[in-house]
């Protein structure tokens, strides 16, 4: 899967470029980013976020791969979700609060004496935390059939449980793997396995059988 932020539609991105990235690293899909914190509190950031979601409505026929929209660890509310689920998008990552924030890596980048002065840390928790998007939209994407993908602050397998009882189809995790994979490759698999032991112990400890009954609880 490759990627790329919605607001380089109003940089230069169109159809065409997006399909040439996809092409470019023979990706099977494509991860389109709501980065706008991120944007804003970095010194070079692109801040022109005029008309985006018509750009992309316009070009979402045209692309060749399924496309699923990603926060970056500040949330997607409602009325972003709606409007995302009425283009057509099938999947869409919240990525709230919780895990990591782009905001404060931006911040990180950035020389500074004072952590309150600088735009990162000050916006490094400004969003909605995980579980309420996931309530607030559970309803509209299962009306939908809309994959709703729980990320930020996934760091065990019982973080992965929560959420599947509260709309998402999925749960997605970032730093526990690159921390373990800057180790190396056993030590990935070592972080899979526990994630999957954690998540069978949830399972067993809430009555569900499978996957499909604990989203039903």
């Amino acid at each position: 899967v490759c990627s790329s932020d919605l607001v380089q539609l109003n940089y230069g991105f169109g159809a065409a470029e997006v399909n040439k990235l996809v092409k470019c690293v023979n990706a099977d899909g494509l991860f389109i980013h709501l980065n706008h914190t991120q944007e804003a509190v970095q010194p070079e950031g692109d801040t022109n976020f005029e008309n985006l979601f018509a750009k992309l409505a316009e070009i979402l026929p045209q692309i060749k791969v399924p496309v699923i929209v990603k926060g970056v660890g500040h949330g997607i509310d409602k009325p972003v979700v709606e409007k995302l689920i009425k283009m057509g998008i099938k999947m869409i990552d919240v990525s709230g609060t919780g895990g990591t924030s782009w905001a404060w890596i931006e911040g990180r980048r950035q020389s500074y004496i004072v952590e309150e002065e600088n735009l990162g840390y000050l916006f490094r928790d400004v969003g909605i935390r995980t579980d309420v998007c996931l309530q607030e939209n559970a309803v509209i994407s299962e009306r939908s059939a809309t994959s709703l993908i729980a990320g930020g602050g996934i760091r065990n397998g019982l973080d992965v449980a929560k959420p599947l009882t509260m709309g998402a189809s999925h749960a997605t995790a970032a730093m526990p793997f690159l921390a373990a994979a800057m180790d190396s490759p056993e030590a990935v698999r070592k972080v899979i396995q526990r994630y999957k032991k954690e998540l069978r112990v949830a399972m067993f400890a809430c009555g569900a059988k499978n996957v499909e009954q604990l989203k039903h609880m």
